[in-house]
Parts: structure tokens; C-alpha cells; sequence
């Protein structure tokens, strides 16, 4: 057995266990192992040793952003690192993406990241002394953002996902959620602003096809869908715009086409297949718009998504992916998008189990560690409709969110792709993102 081979399966558990991502139990057992085996425990200990190196280099970012060059020299030596164990694969990609001493400087707090999203996240963000929330700093903060979204986008109306570190098959919701972003308050909104939108609108409208899809099949589809329907309801919201409308139609029609006999919806479209509470939220969002538009004909399926969403609700008023108490990715995010979802209805926001429900997402919003732009939106979002707009805790998050803004260089004003989900979107969804939760209420 060569130095860098391990017949051990839990050797693959390892780099999970140090960066803090195994559950509670799971991180149990593995560590029970590793009180018997030598391989793993040498395994730890040479992984650990990487780690503190990567920990001790001095904290000073790079002047530019990196994630896209890098993915795309990693896509070409992709076999060759599938053949290797993946505590062997991690600890490379970390030393490569340091190559210098000023370039990671800030892996010291590499435990509050996703292994996974390491990657696309070349920049993770360094320790930052968080200023109390004012709503001057986030003001600049959006108005920052949003010019840098202004200036990234492509002639035609899109987002570049692969410039931006993220995964070509999200090129549809990424433009989306720029759009929404760049939506996010008319009041103060620019003629560039109002330039740029009717662009994005433009190509979104050009990606539907004759069923109203919008996005290519897939199993980022109905995620591409909603978020795409999102930005066109924005887009007849704020101008009169005809095709626009003739869009949001269509697009709605397939959201209904796809709605499950259950009430949710799926990854796939049609009839079959399972539903999750991830997809479902999203659909509902795009139906609530909609009525909020003036689109006839959602309140029933509003309804019908609402009440296979209540089922997911548990005892304690927790959300569950597929069924209640059930969290393959923890709850916080899913409880604060199901509560989001119940209280834009008047039924909705009547249901017992929302005060129990917002007790957990305030609870979440005083912890914002480890960071999670998807959760800090929903989070955010959640409270804000829930008339807390001053609450502390939102104003603990959002000054979370607004720590982590990229502050000088080419890509200031936008946000550093360090969370879980940022292998998928990049740049664009950190920046997005981050921008609604500001938004939100």
C-alpha cells in the first residue's frame, strides 16, 4: 500500500470530521473509530498538519478574484484526482490554492466552511470586526453591489456563471437572481439600474420555450424556473412591459403544469417523481408574487402548496425536506422559508405553528455562523414579513452579511463565494443573495 492509499472506509469521514460538517452523531462514531485504528488516526494527524499550516499564513487577500482560473485548471486534472483518496484530493487542492503566502491568509477559519465549497470559494473571508447594523451602511453596501452587478453583465442581457466560479447549468436562475437583486429598491433605483433590467428581462424571455419552461431540463431546472419567473414578475411590477407578461403567464402555466396531485413539486417536471420542500418553497414564491401581480387563477394552487408544506411542519415547528423531522441539511433554512411562504397569506399567517416557527428563525438569525447567504436570506426575509423589521437579531445578521462585502479591488461591492452552496452559484449567488437578505422588508 502506497503512502497516500487507505484501505479504511472511514478514512473518507475524516476531512468532514476536522472541518466541523458531520453531524453530531456521525462525528461520534468516527471518532470512536478512530480510537482503534492506527491507519485513520495517522490519516487525521497528516490532514491536521495541513491545516495549521494553511492556518498560520498571514491574512492578505488577493487582489483579484481567482475562483474561475482556478476551476478551470482543476477541470482538466479532474480524473487524475478522482484516483485519489479524498483527504489526499482536499489537502492538495487547499496548498494549491494558497500557492503563496498572501493568497489564503485567511484559512484560519477554514472549520466554519463546507468542505465542498472550497473550491469555487478561492477567497474565503477573513476574521472581521463586525460594526453594529446601520441602515446607512447597508444602503451603501446594495448601492455597491448593485453597480457591480451593473457592470458585469454581458451585452446580451446574462450573467457569465463560469466567470464567476459557478455551474453553467444555473446560468438562467444566477441572471434571475441579478435581476432580482438589481430590483431590490425601485426608490432609489438608477437609469443604468432600470437599463440593466430590461436587458436581463430581454434574454430570460429568449430562454422560454412554447410550454413556458424556463431553463434547460435538468435537475436545476424548477429552481432555474421559479427564480426566472421571480425576475419577470419584478420586471411587470416595475415597468409595463407587454411581452414581459405574456411571459409570466406561460411561466406560471408550467409552475401549475408541474404542481404534484400532493401539492409540491419536484426537481423533474411532470406528474412523478419525488417533492422536497426546497423546490416547493420556491414555486410557492413565484405563485404568492403572482397573485400579489394580479395574475388570476394561483390562489388554489397557493392553497394546495400550503397545506402539503404544513405537513412538513413537525411537532416542535421545525420544516422537513420530504416529510416532517426529516434534515438532511439541517432545518434552519427550510423552517425560515416555509414560515416566509405561510405568512405572506392571511390563512397562512394565522396558522398556531408560525409563532413556534419564528421562534427557531430568530434563534438562527443571533447565530450567522458558519456562513450561509441561502439561509441568511430566508432568514431575513422570514422576520421582515413577520413585521420585525428592527428586531436585534435581524440587525445581528444583516450586519453578518454586510462584514463580508468585498470592500477594494475589481470585484468590490460584490460578496466572497465562501458557503456551502457557493460550488453551484459563485459569486453571482453570494452577491445576490446577500443583497435580498439586506433587502428583505
Amino acid at each position: 500500500m502506497s503512502k497516500r492509499e487507505s484501505t479504511c472506509a472511514w478514512a473518507e469521514e475524516i476531512p468532514a470530521l476536522l472541518l466541523g460538517e458531520l453531524a453530531a452523531a456521525r462525528a461520534a462514531e468516527v471518532e470512536r473509530h478512530l480510537a482503534d485504528c492506527v491507519e485513520c488516526t495517522a490519516r487525521r494527524d497528516e490532514f491536521n498538519r495541513v491545516l495549521f499550516r494553511l492556518r498560520a499564513l498571514p491574512a492578505e487577500p488577493p487582489s483579484r478574484d481567482l475562483a474561475p482560473e482556478i476551476l478551470a485548471r482543476l477541470a482538466g486534472a479532474a480524473e487524475a484526482r478522482q484516483r485519489r483518496p479524498i483527504w489526499f484530493r482536499v489537502a492538495a487542492l487547499l496548498l494549491a490554492l494558497v500557492g503563496g503566502a498572501a493568497l489564503l491568509g485567511t484559512l484560519h477559519r477554514i472549520s466554519s466552511f463546507d468542505l465542498a465549497a472550497t473550491v469555487p470559494a478561492s477567497r474565503i473571508p477573513s476574521p472581521v470586526v463586525q460594526r453594529a447594523y446601520s441602515v446607512a451602511d447597508k444602503t451603501q453596501a446594495v448601492g455597491q453591489a448593485q453597480a457591480w452587478l451593473e457592470r458585469t453583465q454581458e451585452p446580451d442581457g446574462h450573467w457569465d456563471t463560469a466567470r464567476w466560479g459557478a455551474q453553467r447549468m444555473y446560468t438562467v436562475g444566477l441572471t434571475a437572481l441579478s435581476l432580482l437583486a438589481l430590483s431590490a429598491d425601485e426608490k432609489v433605483s438608477t437609469e443604468a439600474q432600470r437599463v440593466a433590467r430590461r436587458r436581463g428581462v430581454d434574454w430570460l424571455i429568449g430562454q422560454q420555450d412554447a410550454e413556458g419552461q424556463l431553463g434547460p431540463d435538468g435537475s436545476a431546472l424548477m429552481y432555474n424556473h421559479s427564480m426566472a419567473t421571480l425576475a419577470l414578475l419584478e420586471g411587470v411590477a416595475l415597468e409595463t412591459n407587454a411581452a414581459c407578461r405574456v411571459a409570466c403567464a406561460k411561466a406560471i402555466n408550467f409552475i401549475i403544469t408541474n404542481q404534484r396531485a400532493s401539492g409540491g413539486w419536484g426537481y423533474s417536471r411532470g406528474p412523478s417523481g419525488n417533492v422536497n420542500t426546497s423546490i416547493t418553497v420556491w414555486q410557492l414564491q413565484a405563485l404568492l408574487r403572482a397573485d400579489e401581480v394580479g395574475f388570476p387563477g394561483v390562489r388554489p394552487h397557493i392553497t394546495r402548496g400550503l397545506a402539503w408544506l404544513g405537513e412538513r411542519v413537525s411537532t416542535a415547528g421545525r420544516v422537513g425536506y420530504r416529510r416532517a423531522n426529516d434534515f438532511p441539511n439541517g432545518s434552519e433554512t427550510l423552517t425560515a422559508a416555509g414560515a416566509l411562504c405561510l405568512l405572506r397569506t392571511p390563512t397562512g399567517a394565522r396558522d398556531p405553528r408560525v409563532a413556534q416557527m419564528l421562534a427557531l428563525v430568530r434563534g438562527s438569525a443571533t447565530q450567522p455562523e458558519p456562513p450561509d447567504y441561502y439561509r441568511w436570506y430566508f432568514v431575513s426575509a422570514a422576520l421582515a414579513a413577520a413585521g420585525a423589521g428592527s428586531d436585534p437579531a435581524l440587525n445581528q445578521l444583516r450586519a453578518a452579511v454586510l462584514a463580508r462585502q468585498t470592500r477594494n479591488g475589481d470585484e468590490a461591492g460584490s460578496w466572497l463565494p465562501g458557503d456551502r452552496w457557493s460550488r453551484a452559484g459563485g459569486r453571482l449567488y453570494a452577491t445576490a443573495m446577500a443583497v435580498l437578505a439586506l433587502q428583505s422588508g
